[in-house]
């Protein structure tokens, strides 16, 4: 299955959110931190948008034995530190802004609470794609929901994020020239 790209960024963005959760917010280079964590989303962005979903269409039919990882603990782990690395930018009022889930209807909305999202969807994808005991069509059901949960609800919160993470970085620079 010509998965590598698809698992290889979804760990990247794995490891570049755990990264955010070991270090305070004071330490090293806010800006630094916000440009790593943008450039891995979009880089999950786009190895799903070059996965053929049509490559996976056999497995839609199927019900995948998806087990859930991420506990509340670690979902809120998340958002707590996002939410203080984005500082006074973490929240979001946009009224173009559609993340296709109920939640979101009143437009205003937490970056860090996006983030976690995102984070759920690819740690519950990779460690069930790891799972050694899986077969193939286990793991084509699992690419296939991946795949349809990027098209339909955290693709669009992986743009948010970014254009979120953007904006924050331009207005800290343009207010002081420097992003602390």
């Amino acid at each position: 299955m010509p998965t590598s790209l698809l698992l290889e960024s979804s760990q990247g963005c794995i490891g570049a959110i755990y990264a955010v959760l070991r270090q305070e917010s004071s330490s090293g280079n806010r800006e630094a931190k916000l440009r790593g964590l943008q450039g891995h989303l979009l880089a999950l962005y786009s190895a799903a948008l070059s996965t053929p979903v049509s490559d996976y269409e056999e497995y839609q039919y199927e019900e995948s034995e998806r087990e859930y990882i991420v506990t509340e603990e670690q979902y809120n782990a998340v958002q707590d530190s996002i939410a203080e690395l984005m500082g006074e930018y973490d929240t979001i009022i946009d009224s173009s802004i559609d993340v296709a889930q109920p939640e979101y209807e009143s437009k205003a909305f937490t970056v860090s609470e996006l983030v976690a999202d995102v984070f759920q969807e690819i740690v519950d994808f990779v460690w069930n794609y790891r799972i050694d005991v899986q077969t193939d069509e286990v793991k084509g059901m699992l690419i296939y929901d991946y795949l349809q949960g990027f098209t339909h609800t955290w693709g669009k919160k992986v743009l948010i994020i970014a254009r979120a993470i953007h904006d924050a970085i331009e207005m800290e620079m343009e207010g002081d020239g420097e992003y602390e």
